[in-house]
């Protein structure tokens, strides 16, 4: 992190990939536990399942069976998919494992309110009000369950997305 942190006070990025280059920035947690004493850590979760399509879909766009092939060895999707939910467990399971409970959050992007990642950083709860989910999801059903899915019928599902948003 030398350098980086002269001018920033987070490290945000999970993977960096280009043509010539892959650094897998998630995985550094450790080095940056003993270098930064103080440093606060945040594990961004989500369904596993949903970040799994979501990957898939990644997988496909702009053709990337080069890194698919590089990293695990694999163009197929569904190999690729069970890696990647293998690696998700592992890292999920060593970061709860590793990093000490009053250092870290487990965040789920998809449905904690955004007051429990302002008051985690020392913010108060009116710096949440400038969070929000970029790739919006049906996460809000989590909160009411299947009862309500099942009840919204399909042409309102999405308006109702957009307007629930979490």
């Amino acid at each position: 992190m030398h350098g980086y942190d002269q001018g920033y006070q987070a490290f945000t990025d999970m993977v960096f990939v280009d043509s010539a280059d892959y650094f897998e920035g998630f995985k550094c947690y450790r080095e940056m536990m003993r270098d930064y004493p103080d440093a606060k850590f945040i594990l961004n979760t989500r369904d596993r399942k949903r970040w799994l399509r979501s990957m898939r879909r990644w997988a496909l766009y702009k053709d990337r069976k080069a890194y698919l092939s590089y990293r695990y060895d694999t163009t197929n999707l569904w190999r690729f998919s069970a890696a990647l939910s293998r690696d998700w467990e592992a890292h999920h399971r060593d970061v709860v494992a590793t990093v000490p409970e009053s250092r870290l959050l487990v965040f789920d992007v998809e449905c904690d309110p955004p007051e429990r990642l302002s008051r985690f950083c020392g913010l108060p709860d009116s710096a949440s009000r400038y969070y929000g989910h970029e790739n919006r999801s049906y996460s809000a059903f989590r909160h009411y369950g299947n009862r309500l899915r099942a009840s919204v019928p399909d042409p309102a599902k999405q308006p109702l997305k957009r307007l629930l948003g979490r």
